[in-house]
């Protein structure tokens, strides 16, 4: 289950990919300066904010690989929903459905990396999650390319089915990740 779970945490590649086309959507598609761009940041963190708040208020998870795709699904269908937006406040709605999703992700995962390692591993293994998470950097120059070859539009929709097709295709692959935090 590391294995599979080390390659799900990887997935921040392709939401990295997503991250530079937000500014530039703003100015190009929404037509908006630095203002618009910041409504849309905000709009980010406040659905960070309300979903780490419901993170919190939520009951256990026992079926975390399930949640797992859920919370891809979700995230993938709010950056499809950005793709098409033309209009500040519909922007500002989808990146935070997304800035939400992200904070269920994170912690979500952190825990079934905790729940897969061998306690004298756990250390090594938590390491090497926080090394896997920096992979968002090289999503962002890679992100930054491909909306130049494809445009940004593609780009988006593109990093949405990646991240939701590897969830799928994990969960169906491996009985053992759909076991973790079952137990």
């Amino acid at each position: 289950e590391l294995r599979w779970l080390a390659v799900l945490a990887l997935s921040i590649l392709a939401v990295g990919i997503s991250m530079p086309l937000v500014p530039r959507w703003a100015r190009d598609v929404i037509g908006t300066e630095v203002d618009g761009y910041a409504v849309i940041l905000v709009g980010g963190g406040i659905g960070g904010l309300i979903g780490a708040i419901a993170l919190m208020l939520a009951p256990p998870f026992k079926q975390l690989a399930k949640l797992l795709v859920v919370i891809a699904v979700v995230w993938s269908i709010a950056t499809v929903g950005f793709s098409f937006t033309t209009s500040l406040i519909p922007a500002a709605i989808a990146f935070g459905i997304q800035g939400g999703a992200v904070a269920w992700w994170a912690n979500t995962i952190r825990t079934m990396f905790q729940l897969a390692a061998r306690d004298d591993m756990r250390g090594r293994v938590m390491s090497l999650f926080g090394l896997i998470s920096q992979a968002i950097a090289l999503g962002w120059m890679v992100g930054g390319a491909l909306s130049e070859l494809i445009g940004p539009q593609v780009t988006f929709l593109v990093s949405a089915a990646l991240v939701v097709s590897l969830y799928v295709f994990a969960y169906a692959k491996s009985p053992e990740l759909r076991q973790v935090g079952r137990d």
